[in-house]
């Protein structure tokens, strides 16, 4: 009887730990599942913080214990998913100088103005953007709306923007701009602008501002987490209200991202894509639009890299990826209450 009972517990143990394994490899995927074939793919999502986190308690409870033996497992499976770990907090190089010629890029999404009369924009922001009184040599925003423009006039030497229509992405820059055009995503809000832009030194660069598919949850968000958490059937029917919205943003934002690299990859330029993916690193999205091109907060950034001032913390979804032919030499995100998302300035050397 006894023996009996320690191999249904050795057996227990096995099938945890086998478990714990199955579902940790289940949560690295969602990188490469795409949305518009696999919707389980947002719940894939919300597995890999989960199961992090249950790696991490489950290797030090080993410790702990002195059973090094057993912590193997859930080291080796932290260890495993690296190339996941890696896109959330970056093992960076310190910044460099920057030097006479090197292109400095900002994107912001400016929530339509409705922080910028704040006067701690005038405080905060505004020394960072025009450091050593150099404005940016090229300003991306999303949400661009008239009052936005008249902020930009008011403080920056541009003159007019490149800008479609009523069409809420803009692009300003120092530096004369050769041409330029549009790629429409079906609202006025998410689209893509882009400008080829000639610089001082005689060479062409392309920048891509992109605002790809809002969620759209934000407001649903913010309700559910100021509410005490009860476990009701109305409760659980919000929450999947909410992934079903995110799964359908997702998908949408695939179909945008197709369009993007079709068109970048009839580029005779060196490209730039700048702006708000409305998406984390580890997602499908992110993973595609960074084939071929780097990520200025995983070269030169610290931390979380933060991104969206709103009220789902953490988020990463602003993003300066340039191709091959630049070198990051810095990145900043500049934090402030001038609105829901942070501006991220990037410095770049064109090689």
């Amino acid at each position: 009887m006894r023996k009996r009972r320690k191999n249904k517990k050795q057996r227990t143990r096995l099938f945890s730990l086998f478990l714990l394994g199955f579902v940790t490899v289940i949560s690295y995927m969602g990188p490469l599942l795409n949305p518009e074939v696999f919707t389980f793919s947002v719940f894939i999502l919300l597995l890999y913080p989960a199961m992090l986190f249950v790696n991490l308690m489950v290797f030090s409870f080993f410790i702990f214990k002195g059973a090094y033996l057993k912590a193997l497992l859930p080291f080796v499976l932290i260890v495993a998913g690296w190339p996941i770990h890696s896109k959330i907090i970056p093992f960076s190089s310190p910044n460099l100088a920057a030097s006479e010629g090197d292109i400095k890029v900002v994107s912001f999404n400016a929530f339509y103005g409705r922080n910028l009369d704040k006067e701690e924009v005038d405080e905060s922001l505004l020394p960072k953007l025009l450091n050593e009184s150099q404005a940016p040599d090229i300003f991306v925003l999303q949400e661009h709306t008239p009052s936005v423009h008249r902020w930009v006039e008011r403080y920056f030497n541009y003159g007019q923007p490149i800008k479609s229509g009523e069409y809420r992405t803009a692009i300003y820059s120092k530096h004369p701009v050769s041409d330029w055009g549009f790629i429409p995503f079906g609202n006025l809000d998410n689209n893509c602008l882009w400008a080829d832009i000639r610089l001082p030194n005689g060479k062409t660069i392309r920048i891509y501002n992109i605002h790809l598919q809002t969620n759209g949850i934000t407001n649903l968000s913010a309700e559910i987490m100021q509410e005490k958490v009860e476990f009701t059937e109305s409760y659980f029917r919000r929450v999947l209200g909410i992934l079903r919205h995110y799964r359908r943003a997702s998908a949408k934002r695939v179909q945008q991202l197709n369009q993007l690299l079709e068109h970048i990859g009839s580029s005779p330029y060196p490209v730039i894509v700048a702006g708000d993916i409305n998406d984390v690193p580890i997602s499908y999205v992110y993973r595609k639009l960074s084939i071929g091109r780097s990520d200025s907060f995983l070269q030169r950034g610290r931390g979380l890299g933060t991104t969206y001032a709103g009220a789902i913390p953490f988020l990463r979804i602003d993003v300066i990826k340039p191709d091959q032919h630049f070198r990051v030499l810095s990145h900043k995100v500049i934090q402030g209450d001038f609105s829901d998302h942070y501006p991220i300035v990037a410095v770049l050397r064109l090689n």
